[in-house]
């Protein structure tokens, strides 16, 4: 299969190398969801302001308790206003999400590609009768995509001035 680098066609790759560098990125999606569980899968029981004062001889023990109970960890203090636990949950599951959306778009690419050639289609007409394609493009942006002048960048421009060149 065609390997891709910066979005266009490179050396051909094998499938099982591909599904290799999914299988590795999946791992490390999977550390990564371990390895702030501790850190994220925090409760918060500590009054208005963050202090216990409401219950100032048994607030800890409470609030141990309630933490056992939820099977969440306790605070190490009031996290009221530190919202970085929730920016590293929300970070680390896009990068799950990216991993999983190339996993996807490949399998649908796939899955489309096959269809056209077997039926002798075009393309385009595979790509519109996938639901999950017309779902998120429209025509037009499929009609864009489907343009090779749209991500072949300069190379027509390139070749034209090394041909002028040595004409």
């Amino acid at each position: 299969m065609c390997g891709r680098t910066h979005v266009i066609h490179a050396l051909p790759i094998t499938l099982g190398y591909k599904v290799a560098v999914w299988a590795d990125e999946l791992g490390r999606d999977i550390q990564r969801l371990e390895e702030i569980a501790k850190r994220v899968f925090v409760g918060q029981m500590s009054g208005a302001v963050g202090t216990l004062a409401s219950q100032p001889e048994k607030g800890l023990e409470t609030q141990k308790r309630m933490m056992e109970i939820l099977e969440l960890e306790q605070p190490t203090i009031s996290w009221h206003v530190a919202r970085d636990s929730q920016a590293e949950f929300v970070s680390t599951l896009a990068l799950c999400a990216g991993t999983l959306g190339r996993m996807t778009a490949h399998s649908i690419v796939y899955r489309t590609c096959m269809k056209a050639y077997e039926e002798e289609a075009q393309m385009k007409d595979a790509l519109m009768a996938e639901p999950e394609v017309t779902e998120a493009f429209t025509e037009d942006e499929i009609d864009y995509m489907l343009n090779p002048h749209n991500y072949i960048g300069l190379a027509t421009q390139f070749a034209d001035r090394v041909l002028e060149k040595y004409k």
